[in-house]
């Protein structure tokens, strides 16, 4: 009853958050995000953080000064254990360390720069229709009826997730001292010299123009009511923003266009090293999965075969005897029965006992 009681509960919760909240949403303080759950408002920051990691089992956020911006709202809660609710990226991490560690032995020189787009090419966490490909293109090439919102969410939340994977690559390798990355901001600008008009024309930006594009960013999320960069990707607001945003550039200081490039430096000798080593690691963790897929194949062919060769000499007892079936023939059987929770048990001793 308590159980039934709790999920209702629950469900009731997440109802709430479906018709109060929104995805790019932004809620001015605490209180009145109290007011949208329908929760009490809690006196001390304890209170409060145990009230908050329980929003986060239903919807993620990002905290602005006072305000909270919406960034996710979860089809179904998470368990309080699921490891999405704290961003578990370490094994896309080391499958990203392996191949930028591989990329790097093999330039000639020490330092390497590519963008952001460029280096989720390079390492295969996207393919180049990722890059190249319209909404119209992708529509057309697509079987379901896919629309523009489903194209807009799809590229919000790989775009952010592909991100915190590849800047948490790069910060592991940094604090290992492999390499040092700076994010550097290109500018595409127009320029005369010598009379003539120099033709895509790309160099990094000075200062005072990292000001101009940093201040008008800012201008231009307040024409369009938004708090932070990214609420223009939750609203899928992402085109109108840069429109407006290369627009006033244009106009007012010349410049066509920005973007990031991502600057690294490294030793060559060191990076060799490194990749050594993360390939013996990657076969140790190969191997080891193997094993645990064993063991829990094994485990599951023993359960399986324990439960058949139960239920058939159960069975051969039924068709025997006459009458209401004894417990204590039951008992006699001499067959042992697996207990129901043998496999979860046996799953959870491989991730203890076992996994690297």
């Amino acid at each position: 009853m308590q159980n039934v009681l709790q999920k209702n509960i629950k469900d009731e919760f997440a109802r709430i958050v479906e018709r109060n909240l929104s995805i790019g949403m932004a809620v001015k303080n605490y209180k009145i995000m109290c007011d949208l759950l329908d929760e009490e408002v809690k006196d001390g920051n304890r209170n409060r953080k145990f009230q908050m990691e329980k929003w986060k089992r239903y919807f993620d956020f990002k905290k602005v000064g006072h305000k909270f911006i919406i960034l996710e709202i979860y089809d179904q809660p998470l368990e309080k254990t699921d490891k999405r609710a704290k961003g578990n990226n370490k094994e896309y991490i080391q499958h990203i360390e392996l191949l930028l560690l591989s990329y790097l032995s093999k330039q000639k020189g020490y330092r390497a720069s590519f963008t952001v787009k460029k280096l989720f090419l390079m390492l295969s966490m996207i393919n180049q229709n990722y890059i190249d490909k319209n909404y119209k293109e992708i529509k057309e090439n697509s079987i379901t009826d896919v629309t523009n919102y489903d194209i807009n969410h799809f590229y919000q939340r790989s775009y952010q997730k592909l991100k915190e994977i590849l800047f948490g690559s790069l910060r592991n390798l940094e604090n290992r001292r492999l390499i040092d990355y700076t994010e550097n901001t290109v500018i595409n600008i127009r320029e005369i010299v010598d009379g003539k008009l120099i033709q895509n024309n790309r160099r990094l930006a000075t200062d005072d123009e990292k000001n101009y594009i940093r201040d008008t960013q800012r201008q231009v999320l307040k024409e369009m009511g938004l708090e932070i960069i990214t609420q223009v990707y939750l609203k899928f607001k992402a085109k109108e923003y840069f429109d407006r945003v290369n627009e006033l550039l244009w106009e007012r200081y010349g410049i066509h266009y920005s973007y990031t490039e991502i600057d690294i430096l490294f030793t060559h000798k060191y990076i060799v090293e490194a990749l050594e080593e993360a390939e013996i690691l990657a076969q140790e963790k190969k191997l080891n999965d193997k094993v645990i897929n064993y063991m829990n194949k094994q485990a599951k062919n023993n359960y399986e075969k324990n439960q058949q060769e139960y239920k058939r000499e159960y069975e051969k007892l039924i068709d025997s005897w006459i009458g209401e079936v004894s417990p204590i023939e039951v008992e006699n059987l001499n067959l042992f029965q697996l207990q129901d929770t043998y496999l979860d048990a046996q799953m959870e001793l491989a991730e203890i006992l076992i996994r690297v």
